[in-house]
């Protein structure tokens, strides 16, 4: 297994440069959202990694984070 390991800066403080990847990503398969409310929930849910070092997954764990909040939101459980 191949592990991504970037110590040198948080996600969330890197600059725009891993959101705009993962807006990128997710957008062909988020294609119900606005791009507004994408680049909130992606945003919000970079926020509540944190502090994260291994980012080859991200992109999922992102999407997880954001279509449970959508099925949170629109009371579908």
């Amino acid at each position: 297994m191949t592990v991504d390991v970037r110590p040198e800066k948080p996600v969330v403080e890197s600059g725009n440069d891993t959101l705009t990847d993962l807006l990128d990503t997710l957008r062909p398969r988020l294609q119900e959202l606005s791009e507004s409310s994408l680049r909130e929930l992606v945003s919000t849910a970079l926020h509540d990694f944190g502090d994260v070092r291994v980012t080859t997954y991200l992109p999922i764990l992102v999407e997880r984070r954001v279509r449970e909040e959508m099925r949170h939101d629109t009371g579908v459980c």
